[in-house]
């Protein structure tokens, strides 16, 4: 291998080893991995009782069959579970490398390490680390191999025939968790509408994905076991759950998602809201967008300080007067988005893919569970917010000056290293 491209690996190596450290100092097994563990009354059942377990999972509580039927046969390996739970980290960091970076300029790469470094790990202890990740981080993963062949016709590459065939298993797990069914299908619509208002035609594979999310879409609303885990969880966790209004959950997704991002200390959200200021401001643009930009990084620092005290839990009665007051800024990004771009297309695909992150969080509201679940539920709008960062450090690569970009890159890898490390020394 020639040393330039063990260079244009080192960013990725890098991410497989600090992965590799944080995978092997968890530890197991309490919370949904401790179900899942005896789930098939132990290892001399493991194959007699795979197809009977997903049956009854079908019927008796949930959809998610495609990943179950990973998750209960992987729960009883800890150790493959710390190798392939690594490599799909790394495969995020190669899928972004494809998807954000056609340029393979190495400075992005290095971005998308800092980025990976950034997701927030630690908010995937709480079912388990086994559950949590193979219902969190490989449907992320999944997602973004699904879209590698749209990314490809995007930037006008060649996508090597593996990745067409890879796409569709990594499409039909990804689909099959329901956060992220909607979101894929989102993106998915999105990048279709601006494939067609570009080149005039569709491609056929496009569609297909399109048909296999619709397809993964209605088997989770016509799963009987879905039914049946609302009602429980209802009626363990949420009782006032349907006298609630349409406005209420709408409020209430909308609430705990500014809560999440704006009133506690947020790294991802840092980076997010200061990227647009230093291009907007390294333009000398006015006065007004100016301010405008420095509005939500500011509030990123200030408003955590503010809700310690005024709302210390996402449950706390002043979240849904922090979250009106907050509005404003939640405005001002996405005008800071707005500006930062300079081409109108790269800005309408910047603002709806924000906007569908965000609703990705939102649609929580008409989910009983959404106390329950916490800040895990947020992770696919970080990874959406990690996302437009990369597309925004793209342009930083040819409209900012050199100083400015060494010093947000320092910056980047500089939060993901603490982060990482962070995540490292947390309760395993």
């Amino acid at each position: 291998m020639k040393r330039s491209r063990l260079t244009a690996l080192l960013p990725f190596f890098l991410l497989a080893a600090g992965m590799l450290v944080w995978h092997l100092t968890r530890t197991f097994y309490f919370s949904d991995d401790v179900w899942f563990l005896h789930a098939l009354g132990g290892s001399e059942r493991l194959a007699d009782g795979w197809l009977a377990f997903l049956a009854e999972r079908y019927t008796g509580w949930s959809s998610r069959l495609v990943i179950e039927a990973v998750l209960v046969l992987l729960v009883h390996f800890p150790m493959a579970w710390r190798l392939l739970d690594t490599a799909v980290t790394v495969v995020i960091g190669l899928c972004l490398s494809r998807l954000c970076n056609p340029e393979k300029r190495q400075a992005v790469d290095w971005a998308i390490v800092g980025s990976v470094f950034l997701l927030p790990l630690s908010t995937l202890s709480s079912a388990g680390w086994i559950a949590s990740t193979l219902n969190y981080l490989w449907p992320l993963a999944g997602a973004l191999v699904a879209l590698l062949p749209a990314g490809a016709l995007l930037h006008r590459e060649k996508c090597p025939p593996a990745l067409w065939i890879a796409a569709v298993p990594a499409l039909l797990y990804a689909a099959n968790l329901e956060q992220m069914c909607a979101l894929l299908a989102g993106v998915l619509l999105l990048l279709i509408g601006y494939l067609l208002w570009r080149d005039r035609r569709i491609h056929p594979f496009l569609l297909v994905e399109l048909a296999l999310i619709a397809l993964s879409l209605l088997f989770i609303l016509t799963c009987s076991g879905n039914a049946v885990r609302s009602a429980a969880e209802i009626a363990a966790h949420f009782p006032a759950f349907p006298t609630l209004t349409l406005w209420d959950k709408l409020e209430m997704g909308y609430s705990s998602t500014l809560y999440y991002l704006l009133m506690r200390p947020n790294p991802v959200v840092l980076l997010f809201t200061l990227l647009p200021a230093g291009l907007i401001w390294s333009r000398r643009a006015g006065l007004p967008a100016r301010i405008v930009s420095v509005i939500p990084p500011a509030a990123v620092v200030l408003a955590p300080m503010l809700s310690v005290w005024l709302a210390p839990q996402p449950t706390s009665p002043a979240v849904p007067l922090l979250a009106l007051l907050l509005t404003p800024v939640v405005l001002a990004a996405f005008t800071g988005l707005l500006l930062a771009f300079e081409k109108i297309p790269t800005r309408l695909i910047a603002l709806c893919l924000l906007a569908l992150g965000g609703g990705s969080r939102v649609m929580m509201g008409f989910s009983p569970t959404i106390w329950l679940s916490g800040e895990r539920t947020c992770f696919f709008l970080y990874a959406v917010l990690l996302a437009l960062s990369l597309l925004l450090w793209r342009e930083y690569q040819t409209k900012a000056p050199r100083t400015l970009r060494a010093a947000v890159l320092t910056l980047w890898l500089g939060l993901g290293g603490m982060v990482l490390i962070f995540h490292i020394l947390s309760r395993p």
